[in-house]
């Protein structure tokens, strides 16, 4: 009863509430930052306007209402994201959704490293979120060497990680 007291409050005061979700923040920042996107995604895209990109990317707080792009904050939202994407990078989320649990106990029954669960894991949130499915679409189509260069960025491995967990021996595949 309480829930929907809450629930209904945030409808009419018009709130947006931000998924909590370390993971896809995380992989979202480095998307957006590490492989040089802010330019597309803030300046061509409008993006900060866009909340149904930014809400379920758990990137709420830099929202602007700025139809327009007339404030000119973007480097100060940068570095605002450059500072995030660093302390997440410090403290690694937490582990505590459902996907994950459910890719851990995939990953004892097939017996997949860690990596091939985090590649799992991205896989299937590309799908899941709108957000990551969104900023996926901005990076375009790539050749397989260039995926596997994306993924270790993504997912803070090495190239090598990346080639033996997609390797065609491997489990995962």
């Amino acid at each position: 009863m309480e829930k929907n007291n809450i629930s209904e409050k945030a409808i009419e005061e018009n709130v947006i509430i931000q998924q909590q979700n370390g993971h896809i923040t995380l992989w979202a920042l480095r998307i957006i930052l590490r492989l040089n996107l802010k330019e597309r995604f803030i300046k061509h895209h409008n993006v900060l306007t866009t909340a149904e990109i930014l809400q379920p990317l758990g990137l709420m707080d830099y929202f602007d209402t700025d139809m327009y792009g007339e404030n000119d904050n973007t480097k100060k939202t940068i570095q605002r994201m450059e500072q995030q994407l660093l302390r997440l990078e410090k403290k690694v989320p937490s582990v505590d959704d459902i996907l994950r649990k459910n890719i851990h106990l995939l990953g004892q029954s097939l017996s997949l490293s860690e990596i091939e669960k985090d590649i799992l894991q991205l896989s299937a949130s590309f799908y899941q979120n709108n957000g990551l499915g969104f900023l996926t679409d901005m990076v375009g189509e790539l050749n397989t060497q260039q995926t596997k260069q994306i993924l270790a960025v993504i997912l803070s491995r090495s190239i090598e990680q990346i080639d033996a967990a997609l390797n065609v021996k491997s489990t995962l595949l």
